[in-house]
């Protein structure tokens, strides 16, 4: 087997262990989906082939329906658990197209929408919650149908859509690791903060006794 689709399923009983956590990664998703629909209207518009345009708008729109079937599942959970109602998640956008090109954009979306479509899959076939589950079913068919329009536009647009495809996966990968070590190190930073506040508080107390009057320092 795979190894997204096996690590979904091992990991999905901690995944979704709590109400809680489980409206927390459906955002999560809702998230990921919406962010995808803006690079997928950016590409309608910064493509030059009305035909390459039509099929990402129509790939937008699921993504838009996917991403509004997310947050209606966060908010029926949150509701049966006694929680908040959460908020819409915001969007941004990388400008893939844009930084990416077209055929490369083409790769990562087909790259993306199959680990997406086995992910999905895992926690389909192993989550206990039957209305979570066949949401991700019917979301898993749009996946594949994404996966497989792209592969097959990114066939016309490159002589060489497997090295594409390669070159997406460590650009992806590059970018997974610029944003783990930003995270890292705003969490290094906390924990220097916290670290230093106990050697600092002595020096706080001396500067209260020597701080100058208002008069200034005469």
């Amino acid at each position: 087997m795979p190894v997204v689709p096996l690590l979904a399923r091992l990991t999905a009983p901690l995944a979704w262990r709590s109400p809680r956590r489980n409206v927390e990664r459906l955002l999560l998703f809702a998230r990921a989906e919406r962010n995808t629909l803006v690079e997928l209207e950016q590409a309608a518009n910064g493509t030059g082939d009305p035909a390459r345009a039509a099929a990402y708008l129509v790939h937008a729109a699921d993504e838009g329906r996917h991403a509004a079937m997310f947050v209606a599942r966060a908010r029926r959970i949150a509701e049966a658990a006694g929680l908040p109602a959460p908020a819409s998640p915001h969007t941004d956008t990388a400008w893939l197209f844009a930084t990416l090109g077209e055929p490369r954009f083409l790769a990562f979306v087909h790259h993306g929408e199959g680990r997406g479509r086995r992910q999905f899959e895992g926690y389909r076939d192993r989550l206990d919650d039957p209305a979570t589950s066949a949401m991700f079913a019917a979301i898993v068919e749009d996946e594949l149908r994404h996966e497989t329009y792209a592969g097959e536009l990114l066939a016309v647009a490159s002589d060489a859509p497997a090295r594409e495809v390669r070159a997406a996966r460590l650009w992806e990968a590059w970018r997974t690791l610029r944003t783990v070590q930003r995270g890292l190190a705003g969490r290094m930073f906390a924990l220097a903060v916290l670290l230093l506040v106990p050697l600092l508080l002595p020096l706080a107390a001396f500067t209260r006794r020597v701080r100058p009057t208002s008069a200034g320092w005469t």
